[in-house]
């Protein structure tokens, strides 16, 4: 199949392709012969605003290899994109709406982001509206895929939405996790998705990297950008997930097991080069990977770790949702810092400010990990969670309580990830007073497939003795067992179930449906919706529907 070109693109030069930020100077793109499919990764869309929406690829014939199966390849390619209003009219430049070349690169590991309005060839897009596009190179193509635009603030929609955190590539069980959550989500697709971090795990362990992957021992943490290229390789080569990523637009805020483990990103320059290096190789395989709008990654000024932000506190889909999602990594410090941070001045004010200003019927914020301070049990005073020792904790809380005093209506609701761990809650004003003075309902999302549970080591806590600690818990999604009952790995069989959260929310209530599975290392394994709970409009507490 040739791949065809609009001449005035041609006439333009193939070397003008476009991308989400001005790249340094690069050598003309060459032609390119491919012995093997270069599309092993698919293709993504994410960051989708009211007229445009990022489109990702990233030539890969190899994922996994060192090489990536690039080897003499040249240092730059022309890849050909289209956008159109219907599924036939992508497989066309003739029918597509918008086509264009784009230039990737040796430098960016050939990753390509597509910025559909500002791309020479491109243009804007309408709000609301689904679009369907296509990558081509050498006579080989992806999948056709599918996003959507955010609809127009004062639309009267539906915003539904999955929320998806923490999904290990592998378990302590068997090995390989195969992720029944995603399968679930490819088959039911909603109108956007909310990733709240941990899309890979760096580390070494056996629950985060299948021995099978050749090369790749489960001894080997990511430390070279080869690694975590890798890395990200072995994990997109998945079909359930590429298929997710293909037809659902995506938002994604990291956290910490995309760089190093329990990183605080806001120390990183102070540390040795070593730990410098390892953030800065993280965070551009991270950006090669995803299909985000921020800038390429640059060096912070006065330091040499590099940076990469983009603002998501202000996303609005249609009439009844207000979605803020702050960075809770790149900026943190410890609690121990001499300025104690999780959001950074600047962000930490933007958020603040969204929570005053949000005039949808629902606020939600998507954290990376729960606000909710939650005690093993009653009689252990150990707290898990990362806001407890933060004073964002308590700006955050006292701006929703100004709110909601001032107009009733205030609906808001946290979707954190983290835990591994599926629960409603409601959040307290003071979380040394969880009794009284609420002001939220959070609920947060089970693992996808990472195992171990809600904090607290090997989980062999009851849930009756978690909910005697923490009187804000409403629900918990759990596996019901003895705490002592033991499978033989290490860890009680009192474990959460796996899978996503379904969220959509309208006019009256915000729903939400936890999609589990009861096992994710079998590769028969079904997600199944397990509880469904909702918030009324202006209320606060979740209720079984």
């Amino acid at each position: 199949m040739s791949v065809s070109r609009r001449s005035f693109l041609a006439a333009a030069g193939a070397a003008a392709g476009a991308a989400v930020t001005d790249f340094a100077a690069a050598a003309p793109a060459a032609a390119v012969t491919f012995a093997s499919n270069p599309f092993q990764l698919g293709s993504a869309s994410g960051d989708p605003t009211e007229d445009s929406v990022i489109l990702w690829t990233r030539l890969a014939p190899e994922p996994t290899a060192t090489d990536f199966g690039m080897a003499g390849a040249p240092s730059s390619i022309s890849v050909h994109w289209r956008v159109a209003t219907t599924h036939e009219g992508a497989t066309s430049d003739a029918t597509s709406l918008y086509d264009g070349d784009v230039t990737v690169t040796a430098t960016d590991c050939w990753s390509a982001h597509v910025d559909v309005k500002t791309a020479p060839g491109g243009g804007p897009l309408q709000a609301g509206t689904t679009y369907y596009f296509r990558f081509a190179v050498d006579g080989f193509e992806t999948w056709v895929g599918t996003t959507r635009t955010r609809p127009a603030p004062d639309a009267d929609v539906i915003a539904s939405f999955a929320v998806i955190s923490c999904q290990s590539y592998a378990t302590e069980l068997t090995g390989t996790s195969y992720w029944p959550g995603y399968t679930h989500l490819e088959q039911n697709p909603m109108d956007f998705v909310l990733h709240l971090g941990d899309y890979i795990y760096e580390s070494s362990h056996a629950n985060t990297i299948p021995a099978e992957i050749p090369g790749d021992p489960t001894t080997d943490a990511c430390r070279s950008i080869t690694d975590y290229r890798r890395r990200w390789g072995a994990y997109l080569e998945r079909d359930n997930i590429q298929r997710v990523r293909r037809t659902q637009p995506m938002f994604y805020v990291p956290d910490d097991h995309e760089f190093i483990n329990d990183v605080h990103g806001g120390e990183v320059a102070d540390r040795t080069q070593g730990v410098i290096d390892r953030w800065n190789n993280a965070l551009r395989a991270l950006w090669e990977n995803m299909p985000t709008r921020s800038a390429r990654p640059v060096v912070e000024p006065g330091t040499t770790r590099l940076v990469a932000e983009v603002e998501r506190t202000d996303i609005r889909w249609g009439r009844h949702l207000d979605l803020i999602v702050p960075d809770m990594r790149q900026y943190r410090t410890r609690f121990d810092h001499a300025t104690p941070t999780l959001f950074g001045v600047a962000q930490r004010n933007r958020v603040l400010n969204r929570i005053a200003t949000a005039s949808a019927t629902w606020t939600a914020l998507g954290v990376v990990s729960p606000i909710t301070s939650y005690r093993i049990s009653a009689t252990d005073p150990r707290v898990a969670g990362t806001w407890n020792t933060y004073a964002e904790r308590g700006l955050v809380t006292d701006a929703i309580a100004a709110r909601r005093a001032s107009d009733p209506d205030f609906s808001p609701v946290f979707l954190a990830g983290d835990v591994h761990c599926g629960y409603a809650s409601r959040v307290a004003r003071d979380q040394d007073v969880p009794e009284q003075d609420h002001v939220a309902t959070e609920f947060s999302v089970p693992s996808m497939s990472s195992y171990g549970t809600a904090s607290g080591g090997t989980g062999r806590t009851s849930w009756p003795d978690r909910r005697a600690g923490n009187p804000t818990l409403l629900s918990y999604i759990g596996i019901p067992a003895s705490p002592n009952e033991d499978d033989g790995s290490g860890y009680a069989k009192c474990q959460p179930y796996k899978g996503y959260l379904r969220c959509a929310a309208g006019p009256d209530y915000f729903y939400t449906n936890y999609i589990t599975a009861t096992n994710v290392w079998q590769s028969t394994s079904v997600a199944t919706s397990r509880k469904k709970l909702r918030v009324t409009r202006g209320a606060i507490g979740a209720l079984p529907y």
